[in-house]
């Protein structure tokens, strides 16, 4: 879930290490359930900061994010990001 807030978010685990405080190893121990307690409430106040909100399980249903910072619809974020290149035809595999 922390990965998913990081990825909603648009950022790096450098960027969120160097906005929350950690560093980005912690940020990545984190988002693979290894850093301690204290790095995780740091992150979770660093996306609840930004609108991204952790809702607990209810019923048979898992985590989720509760997200109220987005301002854009996902196809104008979409057609905002650059595209890649297309790969050549003759490139060797």
């Amino acid at each position: 879930m922390l990965a998913a807030a990081r990825f909603i978010l648009g950022k790096t685990q450098a960027e969120v290490g160097h906005d929350s405080g950690l560093s980005t190893q912690t940020v990545f121990k984190a988002e693979n359930g290894r850093a301690g307690l204290s790095s995780i409430l740091k992150l979770l106040d660093h996306y609840a900061e930004r609108g991204v909100e952790f809702m607990p399980p209810e019923g048979s249903s898992g985590w989720g994010l509760k997200v109220g910072s987005v301002t854009k619809s996902y196809q104008d974020e979409f057609k905002a990001r650059p595209t890649e290149p297309a790969a050549e035809s003759g490139d060797a595999q």
